[in-house]
């Protein structure tokens, strides 16, 4: 990257802290910047103005996309031994089971419970890695959200701001969003 294509430090820990961390634009923002005198809408609308800066922006990609590959990895080469660890412990004590049976001895408690707590085990496993992968995907989500609300409301100011010297002002409503100052073309 040239050298102006390279985000600010401060433009770094942001989009560090947003795309890494998967922390929402204005917490980011506070982290970063000072806010101090800034109501919350303020650091809302500068927050998304950051994030949609295009050097931020695609820094915020390259970190998520990073952060995505080493939780997968981790979480893949964990979740893997430990599935093959108790998939082994299984099938031992499944061996144990068949063994006893063909020999005509009864069962011990010990294998039964090993082989129920097995099973649990796996599947409190596969339940646990749904839940990881769905974490991920709903920290993207919820930036998502908070991007377009504050589109939708720079958007509704801008509308008023150009409609602003018209006084026959209505309200209209498009997709669930009243937009104030605009006219309806009746």
């Amino acid at each position: 990257m040239a050298a102006k294509d390279t985000p600010t430090a401060k433009q770094e820990a942001f989009a560090f802290a947003v795309g890494y961390e998967s922390k929402s634009y204005s917490e980011a923002y506070r982290e970063n910047y000072s806010t101090k005198k800034m109501t919350n809408r303020a650091v809302w609308i500068e927050a998304s103005k950051l994030a949609n800066n295009p050097k931020v922006s695609l820094r915020i990609d390259e970190l998520r996309s990073l952060r995505k590959q080493e939780l997968s990895r981790v979480i893949t080469w964990n979740y893997k031994k430990a599935e093959e660890v108790l998939n082994k412990v299984l099938q031992k004590n499944m061996n144990d089971l068949i063994r006893t049976e063909k020999l005509g001895q009864p069962v011990e408690k010990v294998t039964s419970s090993a082989i129920l707590d097995t099973v649990k085990l796996l599947n409190n496993l596969y339940e646990k890695v749904t839940h990881d992968f769905s974490e991920l995907e709903a920290s993207k989500m919820k930036a998502e959200v908070e991007t377009a609300e504050i589109r939708a409301d720079i958007l509704r100011k801008e509308i008023a701001k150009e409609n602003s010297d018209d006084s026959t002002q209505k309200v209209v409503i498009i997709d669930d969003i009243p937009l104030e100052g605009v006219e309806d073309g009746d």
